[in-house]
């Protein structure tokens, strides 16, 4: 049985050497699967007994012509022996990517899954007992498909340049798509409006209703799955014409997946906004939390942009102070992503040398995107403890401050969209509590008008627009200290004290 396996194997090399297909391409369609043949061209000769000019002298025929003149049938000489692989390392080196590990993918013409699909087709047809149509994948024998081959042939070596390691599966954080070209795609590709017109016709006349591309990867695998020899002989080759030109390496692409930099930032200035403020168009503030943070860590990790998202923010006059709120910075297709917790301390420090005092950062570390969910995770469960500076316009009843901490403990609010940000968030009603409160009566002079000024304290749920609380925000929200009090209560200043979120660690 295996005798036969293997004249079987060596009669499907030779029909497809003999209809022009390389070596590793006669491989790949036998199914075998050993990764070292296709590393070493000398192994699949071998196995196969292959003529070369090395061996002619044994009195065999000759390998025929146009094996050696012309480009294989089946891949367009993508995986010939060449040293055109090197382009590839060249054009990533050039990007200026740090990363140790990649995964590679190919995007390849269309013709190459023409010409797959009319060798699969011929196969059928000259050894029916193994590429008859069955569950294999494709409907055909279990044949290596182009891609893996030339991961397979290639990967080795372009990782070795590269001096990185290469990942065979989908999943890495560093990607190089290799773009293959070839001059006469369009041309074979033509078949395809006959052979399936009910498909591609309605693409080709609506062409930019599908970005200017007739024929998709996806599209056109799906249409030849079913194609029988038949109907795709009628309007293709089968097996494949021969190519009078080969494909070619085109400008590779890399990308690099989002890193997470994360961290906490105090905010000393009550002019200075958490996001860029700009209305109708029009900056309103000159500098924001998110610039002053991540426009230094962009620079410093080559990335391509940013998105900077925090635990809550704070209104433009409130500080936040105490060990400050968590943040993270995703950098988009940094360039650098190896950066050492001494290069990140040095980082900090110069963030907070830049910033002039308005606010400084600590912690600062880089994070994995899982652990982003800790950021957002209880959004309206923790909570965060304020100090405000409040004014009473009249003097409250006797002991109203002093009893606030038994009056206002867990105390559900109902909270109406404050009128102040009616105009970018929708009208709900919230209900928020206020966990603790505590008031103290700031000493004024006898001669001073009647009100009262005095520090608030407070323990809050998460959400709760405090400043609303005080003054009432014409009753949207209730109840609140106004009511509670007795008489009219403004706030004159907010700061965050915590944000009682254990996250990120700290870092010494």
């Amino acid at each position: 049985m295996h005798e036969n396996q293997e004249g079987l194997s060596k009669a499907i090399f030779d029909k497809l050497k003999e209809e022009g297909c390389c070596e590793r391409c006669c491989l790949r369609y036998i199914g075998i699967k050993d990764i070292t043949y296709y590393r070493n061209l000398n192994l699949i000769n071998d196995k196969f007994k292959v003529v070369t000019e090395d061996n002619e002298n044994e009195g065999k025929p000759s390998a025929p012509k146009k094996t050696k003149l012309t480009p294989c049938i089946a891949c367009l000489d993508l995986l010939r022996d060449s040293e055109d692989y090197k382009t590839i390392c060249k054009d990533v080196e050039a990007k200026g990517y740090d990363a140790k590990s990649f995964t590679c993918a190919l995007s390849l013409p269309v013709s190459l899954q023409i010409r797959e699909k009319s060798v699969l087709l011929f196969l059928s047809r000259q050894f029916p007992a193994v590429y008859a149509m069955n569950d294999m994948p494709n409907g055909f024998y279990n044949y290596v498909n182009l891609k893996d081959a030339w991961k397979w042939t290639y990967g080795a070596k372009i990782a070795e340049l590269l001096n990185m390691k290469m990942d065979f599966g989908p999943i890495q954080d560093f990607f190089i798509e290799v773009n293959i070209t070839y001059p006469d795609d369009e041309k074979e590709s033509s078949c395809l409006l006959k052979m399936h017109a009910d498909i591609f016709e309605r693409r080709a006349k609506h062409r930019y209703r599908y970005g200017g591309e007739i024929f998709t990867r996806k599209s056109v695998e799906v249409a030849l799955a079913d194609t029988t020899y038949e109907r795709f002989h009628s309007h293709s080759p089968c097996p494949p014409a021969i190519p009078t030109v080969p494909v070619r390496y085109a400008p590779v692409t890399c990308s690099q997946n989002s890193l997470f930099v994360a961290g906490r930032y105090n905010k000393y200035s009550r002019t200075l906004s958490q996001t860029p403020w700009v209305i109708d168009g029009e900056r309103r503030a000159e500098s924001s939390v998110q610039e002053l943070i991540g426009e230094n860590i962009v620079k410093a990790f080559k990335a391509q942009g940013s998105k900077f998202s925090a635990s809550g923010r704070e209104d433009v006059d409130v500080r936040t102070l105490g060990r400050g709120r968590p943040f993270a910075v995703e950098l988009l297709d940094p360039h650098r992503v190896n950066i050492e917790p001494n290069e990140l301390r040095m980082l900090q420090d110069e963030i907070n040398a830049n910033s002039l005092g308005k606010i400084s950062i600590r912690d600062l570390q880089i994070v994995s995107k899982e652990e982003l969910c800790k950021l957002k995770y209880g959004e309206e469960e923790k909570k965060k403890r304020y100090t405000a500076l409040c004014i009473a316009l009249t003097p409250p009843p006797p002991g109203a401050l002093e009893s606030l901490s038994e009056k206002v403990h867990d105390l559900v609010l109902h909270q109406k969209t404050p009128i102040r940000v009616l105009h970018r968030r929708p009208l709900v009603e919230r209900l928020r509590t206020i966990h603790g409160a505590t008031a103290e009566v700031i000493p004024s002079r006898a001669d001073s008008d009647q009100s009262v000024y005095f520090v608030l304290r407070l323990r809050t749920q998460a959400g709760t627009y405090v400043k609303e609380f005080v003054h009432g925000d014409f009753g949207r929200t209730e109840p609140n200290l106004r009511s509670i009090l007795g008489v009219e209560v403004d706030i004159l200043a907010l700061d965050v004290e915590e944000v009682e979120l254990d996250w990120p660690k700290e870092v010494n």
